[in-house]
């Protein structure tokens, strides 16, 4: 009977001890966000290529500017 208790005994300081010496935590790293720069441009491309930064209207035809479609996208949405 006091083998029992002994390896109890044991048992229990070994689990305390096993705990409590964990590694220090570290802080959980922050993910970048990654923001992509909206581009704004005619349907009708009157200026070729060129962009905006804001939302309005083209300068040249006055209709109104959309949001410029990256390159993924643009493959995304032709492979569909």
């Amino acid at each position: 009977m006091k083998k029992n208790s002994i390896i109890i005994a044991f048992i229990i300081a070994s689990s305390i001890f096993f705990t409590s010496c964990k590694t220090e935590k570290t802080a959980p790293q922050k993910k970048e966000v990654v923001t992509e720069k909206v581009a704004y441009q005619c349907p009708m491309k009157c200026e070729q290529e060129k962009t905006y930064d804001k939302m309005g209207d083209c300068p040249v035809c006055k209709m109104k500017l959309r949001e410029k479609v990256s390159e993924s996208e643009h493959q995304e949405h032709k492979d569909h």
